[in-house]
C-alpha cells in the first residue's frame, strides 16, 4: 500500500480509497477491499490514518463519500539509517507476527496471501 500511495503522490492524484484500490490491484494483481484496509488499520492503528472526504463524481455530477488514506511514518522511531518506508514495512511485519503469535486461531484475509482472490 505504501508503494501505491507514493505512486499516486508522484502522479499528483488524491490518495482516496478508489485510487489506492485501483493502484494496488494493478500492482499486485489481487483484489483490495475495505476489509484489507481495516485489517491494516487494526494492526497499525497509529500509522494508517483514514479520513472521510467528499469526492466529485463525474458520472452523476454529485459529491460521493470516500476515504482519504495516509501513512504516518512517525510511528517508527529508530530507523537506524534506513528509509522510513522500509522501517514502516518492517514494523508492520513485526506487529503482524506478534498478532499471529497472540491469536493462532485467527485466519487473516490478507492481500498478499498465497491464493489469488
Amino acid at each position: 500500500m505504501s508503494c501505491s500511495l507514493r505512486l499516486l503522490h508522484l502522479c499528483k492524484k488524491a490518495s482516496i480509497f478508489q485510487n489506492v484500490c485501483r493502484q494496488i490491484e494493478v500492482l499486485s494483481k489481487r483484489k483490495f477491499s475495505h476489509a484489507h484496509l481495516a485489517q491494516m488499520k487494526y494492526i497499525l492503528p497509529k500509522s494508517v490514518c483514514i479520513d472521510r472526504v467528499l469526492v466529485h463524481d463525474k458520472k452523476s455530477l454529485c459529491m460521493v463519500p470516500d476515504m482519504k488514506i495516509t501513512l504516518k511514518f512517525e510511528v517508527v522511531e529508530d530507523c537506524s539509517g534506513e528509509s522510513a518506508d522500509l522501517a514502516l514495512r518492517r514494523y508492520f511485519k513485526s506487529k503482524l507476527i506478534d498478532f499471529f503469535d497472540m491469536h493462532p486461531e485467527v485466519v487473516f484475509i490478507f492481500i498478499f496471501s498465497c491464493y489469488p482472490c
